[in-house]
């Protein structure tokens, strides 16, 4: 009788597992049936990139419209290409106290499978059709939420682009920045003058 049953675990368990059955009957026979979780799951694919713009869109503008969402990727990638901020979009989400969610002392683990999904796709047409967007971005490289009002707002080096859904975007005018650097050292070479 034993030898019966091997053969006929020989035969049927590498078929059940090919059909996943077997994984689903162990886990609801043992009594520490293990959890998968979404992160685990859906990191699968992704390069360490998708990662985080995906993990990013996830705490940042998850429950916006798909334009909001690229809006917030421009954002990170306009960054990229200002010698001001990190050269990868990893190195600008990274960035300290950049981004609120890296901050907050909330957890980061991503709960909703479905938003991944869609937030996924969204940076992987993103990043498909990246210099499209960025064309449509007006160089915006700064946002906040409608629920709150940022000190930098204020600043006349902040140009507004638009608003979509509940994040407000901005330019920063490096420009006048460096106007006023290159005043303020002809001021004092003139001030040296005088002393």
């Amino acid at each position: 009788m034993k030898n019966k049953f091997n053969k006929f675990l020989d035969f049927t368990v590498p078929f059940l597992i090919g059909c996943g059955l077997v994984l689903t009957i162990i886990s609801f026979n043992s009594e520490a049936s293990v959890r998968l979780d979404i992160n685990d799951i859906v990191t699968d694919n992704r390069t360490s990139t998708q990662d985080c713009l995906v993990t990013t869109l996830y705490f940042e503008s998850r429950s916006e419209s798909d334009l909001s969402n690229i809006m917030v990727l421009n954002t990170i990638f306009n960054r990229t290409n200002s010698p001001h901020y990190p050269d990868t979009p990893c190195g600008v989400i990274k960035q300290y106290k950049q981004y609120s969610y890296t901050h907050d002392g909330l957890s980061d683990r991503m709960i909703n499978l479905v938003q991944v999904k869609r937030l996924e796709h969204i940076v992987n047409k993103f990043l498909l059709n990246r210099e499209l967007f960025l064309s449509l971005s007006e160089g915006s490289d700064h946002y906040h939420t409608t629920d709150v009002k940022p000190y930098w707002i204020k600043s006349d080096r902040m140009k507004y682009i638009g608003t979509y859904d509940k994040h407000l975007f901005y330019r920063r005018d490096w420009v006048k920045e460096v106007k006023i650097i290159i005043l303020n050292q002809q001021t004092v070479k003139k001030m040296g003058s005088f002393i």
